[in-house]
């Protein structure tokens, strides 16, 4: 919940120009795309407006109200059954101080992972337990700032990409459950703050690197 300051001292972001709040029209498109049955029943323009989206279930802004940090979305907060695919990067572009995105436990969520490569002010990427297919993309590799990233429980396939060895802030690596086939590679021994790392229930064969 978003410890905002009084709605009346609240700096509406577009209000100046007068011209629509973009983080607003970003969680409305984001709703859009997950959840086509209506599951987030309080996501709407109406109860957004003047950035009372800051209130809205699962949604953290800055104590100031003005950026929205945080969108964790999650069975174990009390969101289930949402019917979807994940949103292109464009919808994202009115979130730029966006910093966690989890979408957890939500079995209806299809499809692959967009290229989000754009959204480098993540720190944590959450897409777990849900129902995505393909593989990992690559282009992931550009949100430099990560330290969190959770793909577990899916069914995605293919190999871990080598451009994901350049995300040196990871610390918490979990992508268990999918279907990943190859080796462990090599490189997650480069990836220095790397703390946790789970690999397990995959297609993996080899032996583990001797980085690691």
């Amino acid at each position: 919940v978003c410890t905002c300051p009084d709605a009346d001292i609240i700096r509406k972001p577009g209000a100046d120009g007068g011209g629509p709040d973009a983080q607003l029209e970003a969680l409305s498109k984001i709703k859009a795309s997950i959840d086509t049955t209506n599951v987030l029943q309080g996501w709407t323009r109406e109860s957004g407006q003047g950035a009372g989206y800051c209130f809205w279930r699962s949604v953290t802004c800055s104590e100031d109200g003005v950026s929205l940090q945080q969108i964790f979305i999650s069975d174990k907060n009390g969101v289930k059954g949402l019917v979807g695919s994940l949103p292109n990067a464009a919808v994202f572009g009115g979130l730029p101080k966006l910093e966690s995105l989890a979408i957890i436990g939500q079995h209806g969520i299809k499809g692959s992972i967009p290229d989000w490569s754009n959204l480098t002010s993540l720190t944590e990427l959450k897409i777990a337990g849900d129902g995505l297919t393909g593989t990992i993309p690559a282009l992931l590799g550009n949100l430099t700032r990560l330290k969190t990233l959770y793909l577990w429980g899916n069914n995605l396939n293919g190999t871990l990409p080598g451009k994901l060895q350049g995300l040196k802030a990871l610390e918490d690596v979990q992508m268990s459950f999918n279907s990943l086939t190859g080796t462990v590679p090599g490189w997650l021994g480069t990836l220095t703050r790397l703390q946790v790392l789970k690999l397990g229930q995959n297609m993996l064969t080899g032996t583990i690197p001797r980085s690691l």
